[in-house]
């Protein structure tokens, strides 16, 4: 069993994965779904009664897909490899050793130290704080982007508060945590905060930064203040003070030469995210950076739509392991690429494989993804506030074992569908959709950020998952209600 894992759970987990696999095989045909549908069904409840439990660790549990897709005939084995190497990966792995070289050269203390001046050291102040900074930064970046840029200064935090007693293990886990989960909350305030709310405006044009923003600011200051409620009171509990309190933060020494070379390569790289699709402000539009780059000559035409946000991570990786360190060797060393997550990478692999096969048979009413948002549908007859509670709880643990993009591009076309169809505005089902898709608090693989602060082997999966829960349950409400008050 894995470390840290409950044993009477972690051996009951061992056996009712492999039996839940072969209730669902053996059960027989499942109307309406496709036999590869249903192999996929049995195999994603196989791995995710293995995350829930831990009997193994989450990295191996999740090569799964690669031993059993072949043989059940969902996949072959080189198209199951290919979800493993996706492009969100290298920007996991590229941000994550971007981090690791900012921690090297003790920039992640000065960020630290940064949050600490402003919002004080006591634990429970401070943690609010820290929701609200993290949570309205991500405004405007990408919730994993502002996951990375904050990564370092929590992780400074929690190994200040120290390990040595509950009350400090449990404050770290929440300021890790709570990185995640408020950066995840911001992205939905405004329309660039996350894919999948570009996905939306993609889909309905004429979606202004004002219209989207009358639904977002509501969602983000809500589930803000109820992730500080829960974390404080229920799920991690947080003291009114520690043994060890946190820094007071009242360091100004001046940056080193180490730190304003990864600072630099690090405000760099988040910029390039940020601008590489352009912005749309109404009449004024911002063309990406690629794009203009390929206008002027310095890229070939056809390069533009080949660079990806993992393609930006990996190159600042590899300017940071060039550049050379005041104190000897490189600004990022063999020994921090050794520390990267590696059994993280395989799971957020095994999510990405988990969604590929959820559209087998491709274009079929009967494929597993079509099966489960085609029950969406059947909620027409329902009195609009029930059927937008519904829809939200449906997408919001759908997302726990698919990327919430992919919940986002398959979900929300049939919602905007499903309301044309009965004449009502596509706007309410397009947003409780998109913005579901990231109330997905629960699983390390349910987004992006999660992933982040579940590498860095400090949150129990357990308490992510108890903590998550409630968040999913009052995401998803908090979601349908702001939707229904504002737009019906």
């Amino acid at each position: 069993m894995e470390e840290g894992s409950n044993p009477t759970v972690a051996r009951v987990g061992l056996v009712l994965g492999p039996l839940a696999f072969a209730a669902l095989l053996l059960v027989g045909p499942i109307d309406g779904l496709h036999p590869v549908g249903q192999r996929t069904l049995a195999v994603t409840a196989w791995l995710a009664i293995w995350w829930f439990t831990e009997p193994i660790s989450s990295g191996l549990a999740s090569l799964l897909p690669l031993a059993l897709f072949p043989f059940l005939g969902i996949m072959g084995a080189d198209a199951v490899a290919r979800g493993y190497q996706r492009d969100p990966i290298f920007l996991f792995l590229g941000g994550f050793l971007v981090a690791l070289a900012a921690e090297r050269c003790g920039l992640h203390r000065r960020m630290a130290e940064a949050v600490l001046r402003t919002f004080g050291n006591a634990p429970r102040k401070l943690l609010f704080g820290y929701l609200a900074a993290v949570s309205f930064v991500s405004w405007w970046f990408s919730n994993t982007a502002t996951t990375l840029l904050f990564l370092p200064s929590a992780r400074a935090i929690a190994d200040h508060a120290g390990t040595g007693t509950d009350a400090s293990r449990r404050f770290g886990s929440a300021i890790l945590l709570g990185t995640a989960l408020a950066a995840s909350i911001g992205g939905m305030a405004s329309p660039i905060g996350t894919v999948p709310n570009t996905i939306l405006v993609g889909q309905i044009g004429g979606i202004g930064f004002s219209d989207w923003m009358q639904v977002g600011i509501p969602v983000w200051f809500t589930l803000i203040g109820v992730l500080w409620l829960v974390m404080t009171f229920i799920s991690v509990r947080i003291p009114h003070d520690l043994p060890r309190p946190a820094p007071k933060g009242n360091t100004a020494t001046p940056f080193t030469r180490d730190e304003k070379r990864v600072a630099a390569v690090f405000l760099v790289m988040i910029t390039l995210w940020f601008f590489r699709e352009g912005l749309d402000f109404g009449g004024l539009r911002i063309p990406g950076w690629p794009d203009l780059g390929a206008r002027i000559g310095v890229f070939p035409k056809d390069a533009a739509p080949m660079i990806k946000d993992g393609t930006i991570a990996i190159a600042a990786a590899v300017i940071l392991a060039v550049l050379p360190s005041t104190n000897g060797g490189k600004l990022l060393t063999r020994t921090q690429l050794r520390e990267a997550p590696w059994d993280v990478l395989i799971l957020l692999g095994s999510s990405f494989t988990l969604a590929d096969a959820f559209e087998l048979p491709k274009n079929d009413p009967t494929s597993l993804s079509s099966w489960i948002a085609s029950s969406l549908g059947t909620l027409t007859d329902l009195p609009i506030a029930i059927q937008l509670a519904v829809m939200a709880l449906v997408v919001t643990f759908f997302g726990e074992f698919a990327s919430n993009i992919a919940c986002a591009a398959l979900l929300v076309p049939i919602g905007i569908a499903i309301a044309k169809s009965t004449g009502a505005d596509p706007l309410v089902y397009g947003f409780t959709i998109t913005l579901a898709t990231s109330c997905s608090f629960m699983l390390p693989v349910g987004t992006p950020p999660n992933a982040l602060v579940y590498a860095t082997g400090r949150i129990p999966l357990r308490m992510m998952l108890l903590n998550g829960v409630i968040m999913d349950i009052v995401g998803a409400l908090v979601v349908a209600a702001v939707v229904g008050w504002v737009r019906t």
